[in-house]
């Protein structure tokens, strides 16, 4: 156990002398005091007090700052009274005087304390001038003293400034809620509105030209010249540990969704105290505090003290470096240290040296430390040869952990464990595919027995004792053997399973006559057998309501029992880890959303074709269709619960526990999207089109009043919302249709390129919304008299006739005994006229659309003649849907006068 001893000055336990009184740690030392005092006897003071300091003082000024403690270090383990109790120990001081110290340290006033800031650079602030750039400095005040502001200089024209200015502000003794406030600020020049003028040219973007003309405007009118805030930020000095650091804050502005850029500082905790003093205390603490540390390591209360009597000091990074350097090599001379420990010192400090950035009397201390080092660093030198890496006696000692020399332990005891089931389970060796899977399947049960066994009684003292999860590191053992062992055979079982063919959910194919039993292959999962239970389910279902009180059948009741028993497994099961949990649960999710679209398939064929009618050709609905769509429905509902009960929630909850809640969302979002795959199978009602309202009406109200009787109240809504929405658009279709049939007539006529009917000549415009049609000729007319001539006559329709119900149908005057016609009048159809005049014989008919009419002022004579060939309706498939609308009476003329016109 090491002493505390000083090798360096004297350290008494008399009374204190006047020089020390003066050179009291409370601002005795302050340069700002000693501006009238010469160096020189500055210097003699400082030297008389370290040669005159005595542990007493040292341990005063130690219980003065966990007093005043800075930073945010001070946490629950290591508290104020735990730091007292830890430097009464390190100290030897008993407890009358560590009492009387403790009263002195007590009523000393506070320190002056200082927050250093060094404001380093700032990157993608927010452009505030025209030019798309900024001219930005940084404001820095604390929020209890906003008088007092601190300005760094300007850095004109970028949006990522570099800086690297310090500044010092002196806080109070409570800073629990006090604010470093940080804002960054855009400079605006006292320019006049001719040199703003001249800055159009440098305007970048439309925003870049309203900031300008907003500037010329503020300028021209009131003559202000305000720098323009980009950010600002806060920083709680309750939130800033005792060793300080080095942070990038977001800068926010009100009403500003964005960051309007990042800052960058350090932030550190000092005192004014004579830079000698300091180092000394420094150094001789690091002495006391070494008695329990290793390479640089010290307890939590040792590091605890050595950060607070920096920060409180003030020592720099290097001062702190340089006073290990020169107390580990004292040490290192009767306690052999890491030399690593010196060199990554030796990095701190060589650069510092370089560059004269070290005092006299530091640099002095350095080569003295140095000294005491060289001998030991020779002497490894010379033995060099002795410390081969090759050489055999040499072995280095692993670095191991209790919690790695548990595992390894539990990982041999499994291993022995293993190899005796091996042994004993070999016997009868069966070379058969069917002996090798029994022979897995033994194994594999008693390596499951033992992880039970684990669980149950050896876990939870492992885990009480040492904290070690032993049923986990003896699974993950257990598991990677598995794995080897049974990985080649299972490998060479699936090359030999043949193929079972299962497609939409209906029949099995396999090849037939195979001896092999495991020709069966995969219908030996669960999900299979639970698709071959539901299926006989809905095969068994006599569609009758199994209780008077409800309103499903059989196959409903059926297929949740199957559900029920999945549950009952796996809550049987109870598996313990938490993230393979969340992988089965989705797993069985999975298949149960598949059994219920399964279920909806085979609920849907099993009642099709029902409700047709042989005779009508039209649907009814029956009890047994209402039956299904409520079967489908009910079991759709127990989706929900079901997850529920399979503790889907809780597992939720521990990934969120372990991991963390950015990690549980995304699960839960993906059991949701498993959940929702499962497709709501419903009853699709067919339509019959009909241009009869009251028949329609009454076949929508009989086959709803069964509806109505036969589904629940929710299903009936939905049922009648999907109803009402085909109605809507067949009856929408229909009436389209109908509206579109003269066009489709004009198509089909415009497709006759040769007619044996003759052709026929016009000419048609459009003029100011007057339709002029000219009948020119007709050419190579149909003969229709005895006498192979025909009276030929026009007649103009314009259709569809709704349209056109006051318009004349006017028709031309009558050629008798032609078959080549001038006409020279107006068109539609042409008819033949016999001599006597008692009956129109029809010959053909021709079309055009109004969009194939031009539109002009010229005369008709100047038009190109259209030339059309006449031609007969051919569909026979629309006449013969009309004829069997024996009810619609307009169905019935239509037809009466097709007949009469085709002489039929």
């Amino acid at each position: 156990m090491m002493r505390p001893c000083m090798s360096e000055c004297n350290l008494t336990n008399g009374h204190v002398t006047p020089v020390q009184a003066v050179l009291r740690r409370k601002k005795s030392l302050s340069r700002l005091n000693f501006r009238g005092i010469k160096k020189d006897e500055l210097q003699r003071r400082t030297s008389m007090y370290l040669a005159s300091m005595t542990i007493d003082e040292l341990y005063c000024e130690i219980l003065f700052e966990i007093l005043h403690n800075v930073g945010c270090d001070i946490s629950y383990e290591v508290g104020q009274t735990a730091l007292f109790s830890y430097a009464q120990d390190a100290f030897k001081i008993p407890n009358d005087k560590h009492r009387y110290l403790l009263e002195l340290a007590e009523k000393k006033e506070a320190p002056d304390r200082m927050i250093n800031v060094e404001v380093i650079e700032a990157k993608d602030l927010r452009p505030k001038d025209s030019n798309g750039m900024s001219d930005p400095f940084v404001t820095l005040y604390l929020s209890s003293n906003m008088s007092h502001r601190y300005n760094t200089s300007v850095k004109t024209m970028t949006l990522n400034p570099v800086w690297e200015e310090h500044f010092a502000l002196p806080i109070t003794e409570n800073t629990a809620d006090e604010n470093l406030c940080l804002e960054v600020w855009d400079f605006d020049p006292a320019e006049s509105v001719k040199e703003k003028l001249g800055k159009i040219f440098d305007v970048k973007g439309v925003k870049g030209m309203r900031k300008l003309v907003k500037e010329i405007a503020v300028t021209a009118t009131t003559g202000q010249h305000e720098n323009e805030l980009i950010g600002r930020a806060k920083i709680p000095l309750s939130t800033i540990p005792a060793s300080g650091m080095t942070m990038w804050y977001s800068l926010d502005k009100k009403n500003k969704i964005n960051r309007q850029g990042v800052l960058k500082v350090r932030v550190t905790f000092s005192s004014e105290k004579n830079n000698q003093v300091a180092e000394q205390e420094y150094r001789h603490l690091l002495r006391i505090v070494a008695v329990n540390w290793w390479c640089g390591t010290f307890t939590p209360q040792g590091e605890q003290l050595l950060t607070q009597h920096i920060a409180q000091s003030g020592l720099t990074p290097t001062e702190v470096a340089l006073c290990q350097y020169y107390v580990y090599s004292s040490i290192h001379q009767s306690h052999a240290l890491n030399l690593a420990l010196f060199s990554n010192l030796l990095d701190k400090l060589v650069k510092p040296l370089q560059v004269g950035g070290v005092s006299e009397e530091d640099t002095k201390l350095f080569w003295d430390a140095t000294k005491k080092l060289l001998p030991s660093c020779f002497s490894i030198i010379r033995r060099i040869r002795k410390k081969s890496l090759t050489e055999k006696a040499m072995v280095k000692q692993d670095e191991r952990t209790v919690p790695t020399v548990l595992n390894d332990a539990v990982a041999q005891g499994a291993n022995d464990w293993l190899n005796h089931i091996l042994e004993n389970n070999n016997n009868k060796p069966d070379s058969s595919n069917v002996g090798k899977l029994q022979n897995m399947i033994q194994i594999i049960q008693l390596v499951r027995s033992d992880l039970q066994k684990a669980i149950e009684f050896y876990d939870k003292f492992f885990q009480e004792i040492v904290n070690f999860q032993f049923a986990k590191a003896l699974y993950v053992f257990y598991q990677a053997r598995i794995c080897i062992l049974c990985e080649p055979d299972v490998i060479e079982i699936c090359k030999n399973l043949r193929s079972l063919r299962y497609s939409s959910y209906n029949d099995l194919t396999k090849e037939e006559g195979s001896p092999d039993p495991l020709a069966e292959g995969t219908s030996l999962f669960e999900l299979y057998l639970a698709l071959q239970r539901i299926e006989k389910a809905v095969e068994l279902d006599k569609l009758v309501h199994v209780d008077s009180n409800v309103k499903y059948s059989s196959s409903a009741v059926d297929t949740l029992t199957i559900f029920y028993q999945v549950k009952v497994f796996w809550e049987q099961l109870n598996w313990p880890d938490v993230e393979s949990c969340y992988t089965f649960i989705a797993k069985i999710i999975d298949d149960i959303c598949r059994c219920c679209v399964f279920y909806a398939d085979k609920m849907s064929a099993r009642v099709e074709g029902m409700g047709d009618t042989q005779d009508d050709k039209k649907f009814e609905v029956t009890p047994e269709w209402c039956l299904a769509i409520n079967n489908i429905d009910y079991v759709r509902e127990t989706l929900e619960p079901f997850t529920r009960d399979l503790g889907m929630d809780g597992v939720i909850h521990k990934i969120g526990e372990m991991k963390s809640p950015v990690e549980a969302q995304r699960c839960q979002h993906t059991l949701d999207n498993v959940i929702a795959n499962a497709i709501d199978t419903g009853a699709e009602l067919g339509d019959q089109d009909s241009n009869s309202c009251d028949r329609l009406m009454m076949y929508v109200d009989n086959n709803l009043s069964t509806l109505h009787r036969e589904l629940n109240e929710e299903n009936f809504s939905r049922t009648l919302e999907v109803v009402w929405d085909m109605l809507n658009g067949t009856l929408g279709e229909i009436i389209q249709s109908n509206i579109e049939v003269h066009l489709e007539l004009a198509n089909e006529f415009k497709k006759v390129k040769d007619s044996q009917l003759g052709e026929i000549s016009v000419r048609t415009k459009f003029e100011e919304n007057i339709l002029t049609i000219e009948v020119m000729n007709a050419r190579n007319l149909l003969p229709m008299d005895s006498n192979g001539t025909c009276d030929a006559f026009v007649r103009l329709h314009l259709l569809p006739e709704d349209k056109f119900s006051n318009v004349e149908k006017p028709k031309t005057k009558t050629h008798n005994r032609t078959q080549f016609p001038l006409f020279d009048e107006t068109f539609v159809f042409v008819k033949d006229k016999d001599l006597l005049g008692y009956n129109n014989q029809y010959i053909g008919e021709a079309y055009i659309s109004f969009k194939d009419i031009e539109d002009t002022s010229q005369s008709t004579s100047v038009l190109p003649q259209i030339h059309l060939q006449l031609a007969r309706p051919t569909e026979k498939n629309s006449i013969k849907a009309l004829e069997y609308r024996q009810g619609d009476k307009q169905a019935k003329e239509f037809l009466r006068k097709l007949k009469q016109r085709m002489g039929s």
